[in-house]
């Protein structure tokens, strides 16, 4: 039978990029290792030689560079086009971007304004 291990290298995770002017910092890498069962058997960023078995999956998030200039900033037709493309959800542009995309997927203006001015 065939052994399959698996090897990383990943950095940055105890202090990842940071943001400019406003912007926020980026999220640290993540490897996961899930059993046949979705049961986290490890997380691992640097590892030589960890033995994978059958079935199993490793869920790998890369971190991503830091923010630049503040994101409730940003312009709402922006915000809506990272929606649109797939790159954010609707509670990612909420929560990150005050921006309110409503179940018609067109910005809700208004709510976007109340909720800007909260912050």
């Amino acid at each position: 039978m065939n052994k399959i291990f698996l090897c990383t290298w990943f950095e940055r995770f105890k202090l990842p990029a940071l943001g400019v002017k406003g912007g926020k910092s980026a999220k640290p890498p993540i490897i996961i290792v899930k059993d046949n069962f979705g049961e986290k058997k490890a997380e691992l960023l640097k590892t030589n030689g960890f033995q994978l078995r059958k079935g199993w999956k490793v869920p790998t998030y890369s971190g991503g560079g830091g923010g630049y200039g503040d994101p409730y900033e940003r312009e709402p037709d922006r915000v809506l086009n990272d929606y649109v493309n797939e790159y954010i959800s609707q509670e990612h542009a909420q929560k990150e971007y005050g921006v309110v995309i409503a179940e018609s997927g067109n910005i809700d203006y208004e709510a976007t304004k109340k909720l800007r001015n909260l912050l």
